[in-house]
């Protein structure tokens, strides 16, 4: 069962695809509805993250409204200071876009184990080096685009802005 979801617009003139399907991509721009989890696994930031935003969406906020589920689930990961410091992680839901109309500003308010995360990050930068792609690898985003419970055939990605190169993680 698929679910029919919101998704962020892409600004399809502005796509280029790269050696093992790495795309470079440009996105209109979205308003994001975001918690921040300090943690030291990505998996279980993830989780409290969602279960905020969910809980935010299902009425849990200052109107009482029901919010449309959007797609991706976002995760903005800030490195800690050391290897056994905790991380920063900012999880976001897409504002659906008929919500977007008059906001400017970003607003603040499912799985992959970690090892996966960054052997999947490793190999991103490793194609954008292969192919001398400007980026900025001092911050990535992990954009999940399935239901939590949705165990096989998942849709998962890894973003990392274009720009100047700061690296590495």
């Amino acid at each position: 069962m698929y679910l029919t979801l919101s998704l962020p617009p892409l600004c399809s003139a502005h796509k280029n695809t790269f050696a093992d399907g790495v795309e470079l991509r440009e996105y209109a721009p979205i308003v994001w509805a975001s918690t921040n989890v300090s943690d030291v696994k990505y998996g279980s930031a993830v989780t409290i993250g969602f279960e905020r935003l969910f809980s935010y969406i299902s009425g849990a906020n200052e109107e009482g409204q029901h919010i449309e589920m959007t797609a991706p689930v976002r995760t903005r990961l800030l490195a800690g200071a050391g290897p056994f410091c905790k991380d920063t992680f900012t999880v976001s839901f897409m504002v659906p876009f008929e919500l977007q109309v008059g906001l400017r500003t970003h607003m603040t308010l499912r799985y992959s184990p970690d090892r996966v995360l960054i052997a999947q990050t490793q190999a991103l930068i490793k194609t954008l080096d292969a192919e001398k792609v400007e980026y900025d690898a001092s911050v990535f985003y992990a954009a999940g685009y399935d239901a939590p419970f949705r165990i096989l055939n998942r849709h998962n990605e890894i973003w990392i802005p274009a720009g100047s190169v700061s690296k590495p993680l």
